[in-house]
């Protein structure tokens, strides 16, 4: 009786912890995907300098959560997120239109990609 017991809270455990986690990345993702929106609309009006300094702060939140999303997830797709945020700046940096909006839609998709491939459904696990 107590293996079942230990099995069926382990169980618990690991789907509580999978929810958690993936709630964690859906809500840091949709944070850093509502700054992106600013970028976007900043690029297309051409106001590097608003762009710049929203840039600067889409990199000061993914640098805080980050750390948690390395623990959940594979560190290359961290690496290519922090790829794609750096081309992104330099692009910014050089008021290069095209290739800015090219890499946030990298970015955009990369950060919407990741919680969906996480969520623990069948198909992802089959």
């Amino acid at each position: 009786m107590r293996i079942i017991v230990f099995t069926v809270a382990l169980l618990v455990l690991i789907i509580a912890m999978s929810w958690y986690g993936t709630a964690y990345l859906e809500a840091s993702a949709g944070a850093l995907l509502e700054l992106l929106q600013t970028v976007e609309s900043q690029i297309q009006t051409g106001n590097w300098t608003a762009t710049e300094a929203t840039l600067h702060r889409v990199t000061e939140l993914w640098n805080e959560t980050h750390l948690f999303w390395k623990i959940l997830i594979d560190h290359r797709e961290t690496d290519e997120i922090e790829t794609a945020l750096t081309r992104l700046q330099s692009f910014a940096a050089i008021h290069r239109q095209g290739e800015a909006l090219s890499e946030l839609a990298v970015l955009r998709f990369r950060l919407q990609h990741i919680p969906a491939k996480e969520r623990l459904l069948l198909s992802n696990i089959f």
